[in-house]
């Protein structure tokens, strides 16, 4: 079977790890699959290791609304073409750019959308215009797919009611991770941050925009510092909001260590309040040497970070929000609950969403209490990692193969 996986871009960032996964997860369980990976913008620029062919069109993405529809109907024409030289049998797509350009290449190949956001919140960072524009094409377009993939039940009741996307279209298949390379990578050596991880260690990774809210967390921790002055707080991740972020960290007068800014001196690590590390091929390895990790996003279509942290035995707090985090931290129950006290759950601590500042008092009353709390910290620890395995690879690919020979057939 000839696949074709399609992307909008190949940069640094969780989505891209998820197709890097599914890529590899493929290959090593079937060998009659041959994969190529076509990437639209720019270059790949990740590091992870990939066994399919690779196309870089690297086109660069439009600039107005004119150009905007030039763009799809022109990508279109040359992803088709591939289609065909490559005689693709199944093309399966990923960002909201691919996934129309996708429908619109359609060459006798079945077509997959693999959307791993909450489309709804989504749309409304493109601005009215282009927001619109984009609500349209997902109406009309998605409906036209062989099927579309999502990774949490709450994404279904998102689509089905927003969008007008037929719910038998509809498949939830949750993401995976590599857990064997997982817990590889959380064992090498933290070098000159490892005396950092003497003081109680709070980390967050994740893109630096709005969706993420790194702005209630630094503020959270200010709060938490006022109780544990020797607490730290490690942000992974690069984005538009990152100058914004740092801004207020010195408002709140919390030292800041950037380390694209680091002149190679040794200096002392241990004294910063606020590390802002950008994007790190490993983060493992600050997860599992870190105490809590704190999710603290408006919405998350799965929250796969969750998953990663929990692999590296690190005890999370997440906010309720939809509806990634309770499907993974409170499987038991119903993922259309959100609480609004704090909910010590079997795999995890869910909280409120920040959309209030009296929220940010209450995680920062809890993330205390728990810093304090060394058994409950193991207790998650240990609870945390035997939920994690059950997304290993091995448990999500055979979902992932029969749902292709479905659609395939």
């Amino acid at each position: 079977m000839n696949i074709l996986v399609l992307t909008g871009s190949a940069k640094k960032g969780g989505t891209e790890r998820i197709f890097s996964n599914l890529i590899n997860g493929l290959n090593q369980a079937r060998e009659n699959y041959n994969i190529t990976l076509l990437v639209l913008q720019g270059e790949i620029e990740f590091d992870y290791e990939l066994n399919c062919k690779t196309i870089c069109l690297k086109s660069s993405p439009p600039k107005s609304i004119l150009s905007f529809f030039f763009y799809f109907f022109n990508m279109a024409g040359q992803v088709r073409q591939i289609k065909k030289k490559e005689n693709i049998n199944i093309t399966i797509s990923f960002f909201n750019v691919a996934n129309i350009i996708n429908i619109l290449s359609m060459k006798g190949d079945k077509v997959i959308l693999v959307i791993q956001n909450f489309l709804s919140e989504k749309v409304k960072d493109f601005g009215f215009l282009k927001g619109n524009i984009f609500k349209y094409f997902i109406k009309y377009f998605y409906n036209l797919s062989d099927g579309i993939v999502v990774p949490s039940k709450g994404m279904v009741s998102d689509l089905t009611k927003n969008f007008g996307i037929k719910k038998n279209k509809i498949k939830v298949i949750y993401n995976f991770i590599n857990k064997d390379k997982i817990l590889r990578c959380a064992k090498e050596d933290l070098g000159k941050f490892s005396s950092v991880f003497n003081s109680p260690v709070l980390i967050n990774v994740g893109r630096l925009e709005r969706q993420k809210n790194q702005k209630s967390l630094i503020k959270i921790f200010k709060l938490v510092k006022n109780s544990i002055p020797e607490a730290k707080l490690i942000i992974l991740g690069e984005g538009k909001l990152e100058s914004s972020l740092v801004k207020l960290s010195e408002e709140l007068k919390l030292r800041i260590y950037k380390d694209r800014e680091d002149d190679g001196n040794s200096r002392i690590m241990e004294n910063f309040d606020v590390y802002f590390l950008g994007f790190q091929d490993n983060p493992f390895k600050f997860i599992a040497g870190s105490d809590l990790f704190l999710l603290t996003s408006v919405f998350e279509s799965f929250g796969f970070v969750l998953v990663e942290s929990m692999i590296c035995s690190t005890p999370v707090i997440s906010t309720d929000c939809g509806s990634g985090p309770r499907e993974i931290i409170a499987p038991e129950t119903s993922f259309l609950y959100k609480t609004k006290m704090p909910e010590y759950a079997k795999y995890g601590i869910l909280m409120p969403v920040l959309n209030t500042t009296s929220y940010e008092q209450v995680w920062a009353r809890e993330i205390i209490k728990l810093l304090k709390n060394r058994e409950t910290l193991n207790k998650y620890s240990s609870f945390g990692l035997k939920r994690a395995g059950q997304f290993n690879s091995d448990k999500i690919i055979p979902a992932w193969i029969s749902y292709l020979d479905q659609v395939a057939n």
